[in-house]
């Protein structure tokens, strides 16, 4: 399992555009680009404070929020006992959970052969990037002394939005 960090929401959607585009094409990407994903912020930023005060209140050090491409993009957001950068596993250590929302709009867009076609694989790209953008912004006051990390469920990669506090 590899270990990613990203916080620039803006860098996350050009990174996810450009491979969309040279794997699905131009029309599918702003197709993918123009889905509104306003309410899901919103709705995400509500249950990240949440997961935030619930951590701080277990004197967590880090939450790992999961979502499920094959659910309805729903997720958690998992209160962790331990963390590690350099091993992923501590994800699974996990105390409580605070539901997330799901994101219907996303689902009815996902190709679940990603691994099949070049289309589908750029379907996925452009949404997982568009699901993590919108979590960096919906945590842009996340407490700083508080690990979040990020993967879809069964993700090889766990990617750090918010790093520990140097």
């Amino acid at each position: 399992m590899g270990l990613a960090r990203v916080h620039d929401s803006g860098q996350l959607l050009i990174f996810g555009r450009q491979r969309c585009i040279a794997l699905a094409g131009e029309s599918v990407a702003d197709a993918l680009a123009d889905l509104d994903a306003a309410d899901y912020i919103e709705s995400l930023e509500a249950a990240a404070t949440a997961a935030a005060s619930k951590a701080q209140e277990l004197m967590a050090p880090a939450v790992y929020f999961e979502y499920d491409l094959d659910n309805g993009w729903s997720s958690n957001f998992f209160i962790c006992r331990t963390y590690s950068a350099a091993d992923p596993d501590w994800a699974s250590d996990w105390q409580d959970r605070v539901p997330g929302p799901s994101m219907p709009i996303f689902a009815a867009q996902y190709d679940s052969r990603f691994g099949d076609d070049p289309t589908s694989q750029g379907r996925t790209v452009m949404l997982v990037a568009r699901t993590m953008a919108a979590l960096v912004d919906a945590t842009a006051s996340w407490p700083k002394s508080l690990v979040l990390s990020a993967a879809y469920h069964d993700q090889d990669q766990v990617t750090t939005i918010w790093p520990p506090a140097l």
